[in-house]
């Protein structure tokens, strides 16, 4: 794919400051799922990305993917740095 985005080095970073387990920021990572995610959205800046981008992509996984339930389940956390309060922008 051209123009491929990685996961950020900030992504990676905030996930360090949060405790999470080197297999666990692997896993969330390098994996491509939040790989995944940014380049789905490839047109659009990543950190502008809202909540509902993330349940418009949810959606693509579950109904044109046809992801298990488990696969569902480890995408839907990859945005640990979430506030609770809106408007919900990813934040790195």
């Amino acid at each position: 794919m051209p123009n491929y985005r990685t996961c950020p080095k900030e992504y990676i970073e905030k996930l360090q400051v949060l405790r999470y387990s080197l297999k666990t920021i692997r896993t969330y990572s390098y994996s491509s799922l939040f790989e995944e995610f940014i380049n789905y959205f490839h047109h659009e800046d990543y950190r502008a990305l809202t909540e509902k981008d993330i349940l418009e992509f949810m959606r693509y996984l579950v109904e044109e993917r046809q992801v298990g339930t488990s696969y569902q389940n480890q995408a839907a956390p990859r945005w640990p740095s979430m506030p609770s309060s809106a408007p919900r922008r990813i934040l790195l």
